[in-house]
């Protein structure tokens, strides 16, 4: 069921945006190059973002972006930072990073290992499961990134310069910022890709064994 689950996650992925060609990336080139992997941001490695609210607590692991990257080309190659406080905001049990992103404290060990990485990924969102940043009962105040994502997301790809800049946002309702549209090299809604959501964000990324097919059934205001 994993690889079922995997398949789901990768085919519900939806490409916004890619300027010349950036993804999908090259494996082979990113090993044997000795090249590296940022994944930065509050879904990066946070599981709660990438189910949604009516998720099972015991239902099984959740494989995020930053452990299938380090499974995928070796944890060697990846960098990792969250960028944003812990808890702040959870309505139940331990959130390892808030998505509410409610201050900078952070910004500085992001901006380091972006300056460090060779490709930089973003990955930032909302969560449904714990601090009820949409569902039932959870309507959304703003279409806008939380708290500081998007400064968060300005930040690193300052630091980035002209290195490759993915945007992917864990989302089950539009998230728009304008910014991000038009600076990115490439923007995904990676949706609540559930138990193996980090497994078919990489397959994406890598483009094996396919791209992004996902279609929207929303409108993204950019």
């Amino acid at each position: 069921h994993t690889e079922l689950a995997r398949k789901a996650a990768r085919e519900g992925i939806v490409l916004l945006e890619n300027r010349n060609e950036t993804l999908p990336l090259s494996h082979a080139q990113l090993v044997s190059g000795g090249l590296t992997v940022a994944l930065i941001g509050p879904c990066a490695n946070n599981t709660h973002c990438h189910v949604g609210d009516y998720t099972p607590k015991s239902d099984g692991p959740v494989i995020t972006p930053l452990a299938a990257m380090q499974k995928r080309i070796g944890a060697a190659h990846v960098l990792y930072a969250p960028g944003c406080p812990p808890n702040g905001g959870c309505n139940e049990g331990p959130c390892v990073v808030s998505c509410r992103c409610v201050n900078q404290s952070h910004f500085a060990a992001a901006v380091g290992v972006a300056k460090a990485a060779d490709i930089v990924i973003f990955v930032g969102g909302a969560s449904a499961l714990t601090e009820w940043m949409e569902g039932e009962a959870a309507d959304k105040a703003s279409l806008f990134w939380p708290g500081e994502q998007e400064n968060l997301a300005k930040a690193v790809k300052a630091a980035a310069g002209s290195k490759p800049f993915v945007v992917a946002i864990a989302t089950g309702s539009p998230l728009v910022s304008q910014w991000g549209f038009s600076t990115a090299d490439a923007v995904l809604n990676i949706g609540y890709g559930g138990q193996a959501a980090g497994l078919g964000f990489v397959d994406v990324l890598f483009g094996e064994p396919e791209g992004p097919s996902g279609k929207l059934t929303v409108t993204y205001y950019k």
